[in-house]
C-alpha cells in the first residue's frame, strides 16, 4: 500500500490521538446504495420518513448532501471516544464514481474522517478504482488481523478444544438467485458430506458459521423482516443444520459495541474457520474465498499438517433472479 502511495493501516489510538476534541473536527460520511432500504436509515439514525425523503431529493443535485443527523443517531464520536463531529455528509455511491471527485470535492482538506457505512466495490456498491498495482486478493491478504479479533478467535478455539471441522454457509445468493428449495438441497448435501467426514476422520466437533444469523447478511435480514414465511423457513434451516451436525456456533453477547460489530464477528469466525482440520463451504463470494485462501495458506505453511481437505458445495452460482419478495 505504501509503494502505491496509499495510506497504510493505523491503530485506532493513533486516530483518536490526532483527532481528539479541541484539536480537529471529525467529518462523518454515510454512503447510500441502490439496494439500501429507507427503513434501515430511519432505524440507524432515528430520522422521520420526511427527513429521509429530503436527503434523497438533495443528494440528486450533486451526488452528496448534508446529513447533520448522523452523529445524533449513532453517537459515533462518543462511541469512538472524545471526538467532535464536524461536517456530516451522505454520499450517493451511484453518482460519486471518481476517487478524485471524492477527495477534492467531498473530503477536501479534512484531516479526520470516519466512514460510517461503506460496502466495498462492485454492483450496488462503490465504483472507485484502486490506484494500486496489487490485485484485490493480494491486497486483502496483506492486511493483518487486529489483536482483538485474534484474541476472540483464540477464546473460541480453546473452548472447542481439540480438532474440529469448519463449515461456512453463504446462503444469500442461493436464495436471491435461486430459491429456498435449492438452498435446502445444498444444505442436505453439506450435512451428508460433513457427517461422512466426521465418521472417516473421527473428528466429532463441527464449527458452523452462517450468513443466516442476525449477525450475518444485511440483505437476508431485510428480506426476512418483510416476509414472515421466509423468516420461518430460514429458522427451520438453521435448526436443521444445528441439530443434524450438533453444530458449535459463535453467538456473541456483550455490552462492548466492538464485540457486537458485524465485521468484527465475521473476522473472528473467519479465524476460527481457518483453524479447523477440514473445511466445507456452501455457496460462494469474495469473503468466503478469503476464508478458503486463508485455510490453504495456513495448512500449506504447516509441514506437520498433511491430511486436510476442502469440500465446496453449490459454489457454481449463476444469477437467475427467481426470488420474489411477496412469495
Amino acid at each position: 500500500m505504501r509503494k502505491s502511495g496509499i495510506a497504510t493501516m493505523g491503530k485506532l489510538e493513533l486516530f483518536k490521538q490526532n483527532c481528539r476534541s479541541g484539536e480537529e473536527n471529525t467529518t462523518l460520511l454515510h454512503f447510500m446504495f441502490n439496494d439500501q432500504s429507507r427503513e434501515d436509515m430511519q432505524k440507524w439514525y432515528k430520522i422521520s420518513p420526511l427527513t429521509y425523503q429530503r436527503v434523497k431529493e438533495n443528494i440528486l443535485q450533486s451526488g452528496w448532501c448534508d446529513c447533520s443527523f448522523i452523529d445524533g443517531g449513532l453517537n459515533v464520536t462518543n462511541r469512538i471516544g472524545n471526538l467532535t463531529p464536524g461536517r456530516q455528509i451522505c454520499v450517493d455511491a451511484e453518482r460519486v464514481k471518481s476517487i478524485k471527485l471524492f477527495k477534492d470535492e467531498i473530503i477536501k482538506d479534512d484531516k479526520c474522517v470516519v466512514i460510517i457505512h461503506w460496502r466495498g466495490f462492485g454492483r450496488d456498491r462503490s465504483y472507485f478504482k484502486l490506484e494500486t498495482s496489487l490485485n484485490d486478493r493480494k491486497l486483502v491478504h496483506s492486511l493483518r488481523m487486529s489483536k482483538h479479533v485474534l484474541r476472540q478467535a483464540k477464546t473460541i478455539t480453546e473452548a472447542i478444544g481439540g480438532e474440529y471441522i469448519s463449515i461456512h454457509i453463504r446462503s444469500e445468493r442461493q436464495i436471491l438467485w435461486y430459491d429456498v428449495t435449492r438452498l435446502s438441497q445444498c444444505l442436505e448435501t453439506l450435512i451428508e458430506k460433513a457427517t461422512n467426514l466426521t465418521k472417516t476422520t473421527g473428528i466429532s466437533k463441527v464449527f458452523v458459521s452462517s450468513d443466516m444469523t442476525r449477525h450475518g447478511s444485511d440483505t437476508l435480514r431485510s428480506l426476512t423482516a418483510q416476509n414472515s414465511t421466509m423468516a420461518h423457513k430460514m429458522k427451520q434451516l438453521q435448526r436443521l443444520v444445528s441439530k443434524r451436525l450438533n453444530a458449535i456456533k459463535y453467538n456473541p453477547k456483550s455490552n462492548d459495541p466492538l464485540n457486537m460489530d458485524s465485521g468484527v464477528i465475521a473476522l473472528t469466525q473467519m479465524n476460527v474457520l481457518i483453524g479447523g482440520s477440514h473445511l466445507l463451504t456452501l455457496g460462494s463470494g469474495t469473503f468466503q474465498q478469503w476464508i478458503v485462501d486463508g485455510f490453504v495458506e495456513r495448512k500449506s505453511g504447516n509441514k506437520r499438517v498433511n491430511n486436510w481437505t476442502i469440500t465446496r458445495i453449490c459454489n457454481k452460482e449463476s444469477k437467475v433472479n427467481s426470488y420474489k419478495p411477496n412469495e
